[in-house]
């Protein structure tokens, strides 16, 4: 596994080129960031770091990890994101839209965050 240091960004503050946006920082949100960053695609991951299992002492039923403190699982999963270039942006997300780019035919994301905002057109896959 390629090694990277893990960087958190609090708000992004431009418009960013990425493929595919997560909204969640719990292993829900980190497997598929992992997953797609292995597969070489461009990942924005956004997490508020409140997960809604924050009172529990420990994960259960999680392959490999039962008895695992949930903010251990969270770290090394956030470990495991930055290794596959995975941008982390710690904020709140508000809302989400699609929106339409009449110069160009494609569909761009809006991404609402609780401070500010920010859309980005995901690049295609395959390339046209």
């Amino acid at each position: 596994m390629p090694v990277a240091a893990h960087r958190v960004i609090n708000a992004p503050t431009d418009p960013f080129d990425f493929q595919v946006a997560v909204i969640g920082g719990g292993p829900a949100g980190l497997s598929p960031a992992v997953t797609l960053g292995r597969a070489c695609r461009s990942v924005a991951l956004f997490d508020y770091d409140k997960p809604r299992n924050y009172a529990a002492q420990a994960v259960h039923c999680y392959l490999g990890r039962d008895g695992m403190s949930p903010w251990e699982l969270r770290a090394i999963g956030r470990t495991e994101a930055a290794c596959y270039w995975v941008e982390h942006f710690r904020c709140e997300v508000t809302g989400a839209a699609s929106v339409a780019l009449p110069s160009s035919g494609r569909t761009a994301f809006r991404i609402e965050l609780r401070s500010d905002h920010f859309a980005f057109e995901p690049s295609c896959w395959p390339p046209e």
